[in-house]
């Protein structure tokens, strides 16, 4: 299997790797009627091979960014929780913020909030030896994983409004 490891979106490397010591996750956003007062916003994680997969509905501000954000966000933390085995992690994300987000490193900007909290656990997990890498991919391209990761953030914006 090919895996594509990214330090910055536009400069990727191919690699190749073993695939027994990889956990592979899917995170993706929803929102319905972005950018509007009545927008309503979810997450979702897909995590291959586990039975962990995650579908919320997002608090405070809802947009398609920070759901995404937070899918990255929520993921990171159930690894952190959960301890795999596996010790490289290898994102799969549609959207080229929240995959610069998961592997570079800023000192501001939009949503920093969970930024913030992104940049936490994932040094948390860096400590712990777990190597992080990602990779971009097509939206709405029938890729099953992506697919299923829209499916929970879809279902997750459906859901009542947490407080």
């Amino acid at each position: 299997m090919n895996i594509i490891i990214a330090n910055k979106v536009k400069n990727c490397v191919q690699i190749n790797r073993s695939t027994e010591n990889i956990l592979t996750i899917w995170t993706d956003g929803a929102c319905t009627n972005n950018g509007y007062p009545n927008a309503k916003a979810g997450y979702g994680v897909y995590f291959e091979g586990k039975k962990w997969d995650i579908s919320k509905r997002l608090k405070g501000k809802q947009t398609n960014n920070r759901a995404e954000l937070y899918a990255v966000y929520v993921a990171l933390k159930r690894i952190y929780f959960k301890k795999p085995d596996e010790t490289t992690l290898h994102f799969r994300i549609d959207n080229k913020i929240a995959l610069d987000t998961l592997l570079t490193t800023r000192k501001s900007g939009a949503n920093w909030d969970i930024i913030e909290k992104i940049y936490k656990v994932r040094t948390l997990l860096e400590k712990r030896g777990y190597m992080i890498t990602g990779e971009w991919v097509k939206g709405h391209s029938k890729v099953e994983g992506n697919e299923r990761a829209d499916e929970l953030a879809s279902y997750g914006a459906k859901k009542k409004e947490r407080k």
